[in-house]
């Protein structure tokens, strides 16, 4: 891989990204240490992206970045227009804004994902005027994995199956495993 970073860096600068790195394994963090430590003189920018409760600290090695931009969620009035973006016209009110800015401390996915999931129990709709949200104070769920969770409780129970058997896999399999119960 380095050989041919090296070789395409010659002819024009490479960005390589290397995104949500707090899923790296032991063997990508090994790979990245040795490609950081060999492209120092090399016309190559690595852009890593990773979610990390303690900024990249957590995220070896890419803590030892040149440069670390720390994200965070969206900002409360950033919210609406947010949403807007999915549902275009939506009619919403603040304190549905609000409720969800607190809930998902702004995460533009979490919100998504929210949404989603409010619009597959008729709790967003389009109707005639367009767009709305029937209870603005919809019990919104906490984390991510509750999201998650009530979409998996809301599956047929074979599917439902099929994901509880994937899930203890790994992430990574052949199709026959799936296929063989």
């Amino acid at each position: 891989l380095l050989e041919i970073l090296n070789d395409k860096s010659k002819t024009r600068p490479l960005l390589l990204v290397i995104d949500d790195a707090h899923w790296a394994d032991e063997f990508l963090h090994f790979a990245c240490e040795y490609l950081f430590r060999n492209i120092i003189n090399e016309r190559i920018v690595v852009l890593v992206t990773a979610h990390s409760r303690n900024g990249l600290d957590d995220c070896q090695p890419f803590a030892k970045a040149d440069v670390a931009i720390e994200l965070g969620g969206l900002k409360k009035d950033s919210v609406a227009p947010f949403i807007d973006t999915l549902y275009n016209g939506i009619n919403i009110g603040e304190t549905f804004t609000d409720n969800l800015h607190t809930a998902t401390g702004g995460n533009p996915f979490f919100m998504k994902e929210i949404l989603n999931m409010m619009e597959k129990e008729g709790q967003v709709v389009c109707d005639d005027s367009g767009w709305k949200v029937v209870d603005e104070n919809y019990c919104l769920p906490e984390t991510v994995s509750d999201v998650v969770l009530k979409r998996l409780e809301s599956l047929d129970p074979g599917v439902f199956a099929t994901a509880e058997y994937a899930s203890c896999v790994g992430r990574r399999f052949e199709s026959e495993v799936v296929c063989s119960f």
